[in-house]
């Protein structure tokens, strides 16, 4: 009989590339394999983890070769992406860690005063669209744009929210610019439009709205997207970073933490569970929710679905159960990701 071999499967120990015959996979660590003759002596040479015996190779093995990703199963999810995901996730990061940092977006009422300001954005934002390039983009103050970043995240009530106030189904678009340039001339718009539409400065937060947003649309977005879960969000930074406490935003890092994005588009694909995500790949999910209009041209012509619904955390964080448990304790999204993939999904956390 022909014995299996593990094309681009290397033995970290005696380093024999490929693997022939059994392979000893570790599903915890980030691509650790022994071959079948150093497995003798594992508890020695990885004596903290169990390795997984795989006498035949993974049929969607994904590989990392330098820089390249290459995996014919992931392929149609990657290519359907329309945004350079990583320096946009860490444009997202960076602006995240300043939310977490932020004292005002921690006072519930200060952020209620954000809320009929927001709307005042949305409005100029959308009569904006309609009168220049979409190349070139207005971008809000930092804490009306947070609150905005809080909305799409809820990206099922960010799309009906979009449909009700345009009554003609448009999307509000989004997206996250990664050139200081392009933020400043965004800013130098907004504050010349806003001007010339409310006669006053967009970070000028005490001047009274009621001449712009009506009382009703005060209540609706209050009901979309509540002050409380706007501070409530800036939690997340601090799970994430808690997390990730080994390091995060090498390279590799990023790399495998949009490779563990895709993977989790194809599970939720298979799956009619709803599924929910480590932080890692949480912050690709958020990073491609940035943009609306592609994120549900994505999930209609690549997935062939309606949009993936995402529930923020830490929003349900005690409420919910999450990747990492049931009332068991058993990690139900873990024994998934091994199933399919061979290998545990907190891998990326372990790449540093």
């Amino acid at each position: 009989e022909k014995m299996s071999q593990h094309d681009g499967v290397k033995c970290n120990n005696c380093r024999k590339s490929p693997i022939v015959g059994v392979r000893y996979k570790c599903p915890r660590c980030v691509m650790f394999n022994l071959c079948e003759h150093c497995e003798q002596h594992s508890e020695e040479i990885h004596p903290q983890h169990f390795l997984l015996k795989l006498r035949k190779p993974l049929v969607n093995e994904v590989l990392f070769h330098s820089d390249t990703v290459n995996s014919q199963i992931l392929k149609p999810f990657s290519d359907g992406m329309k945004i350079d995901m990583i320096p946009c996730a860490r444009e997202s990061i960076q602006f995240t860690a300043r939310v977490d940092a932020s004292t005002n977006l921690a006072d519930v009422n200060y952020v209620k005063k954000l809320l009929p300001l927001y709307v005042m954005f949305l409005k100029l934002k959308l009569k904006d669209d309609t009168l220049y390039d979409e190349r070139f983009t207005i971008l809000p103050p930092f804490e009306i744009e947070a609150v905005w970043q809080a909305h799409l995240i809820r990206n099922d009530k960010y799309i009906d929210y979009c449909k009700d106030m345009t009554k003609n189904g448009t999307i509000i678009d989004h997206h996250i610019e990664t050139m200081d340039c392009m933020k400043a001339k965004g800013r130098a718009k907004c504050k010349q439009l806003w001007q010339q539409e409310y006669g006053r400065d967009d970070e000028d937060y005490d001047q009274p709205y009621q001449d712009f947003v009506t009382e009703e649309e005060l209540q609706k977005i209050t009901q979309h997207i509540p002050a409380e879960l706007i501070v409530r969000d800036r939690d997340w930074f601090t799970f994430f970073s808690s997390y990730n406490s080994n390091g995060y935003g090498s390279e590799p890092w990023f790399r495998l933490a949009l490779l563990g994005y895709y993977r989790f588009i194809q599970l939720c694909t298979e799956n009619t569970l709803n599924l929910e995500p480590t932080y890692p790949i949480d912050l690709f999910w958020h990073t491609h929710m940035m943009h609306p209009t592609l994120y549900a041209k994505y999930c209609e012509e690549t997935l062939h679905r309606e949009v993936i619904i995402h529930i923020p955390w830490p929003e349900e964080f005690h409420s919910k159960i999450r990747y990492w448990g049931d009332p068991e304790n058993k990690d139900v999204m873990d024994d998934l990701w091994i199933s399919r993939f061979g290998e545990s999904i907190h891998t990326i956390q372990q790449q540093q």
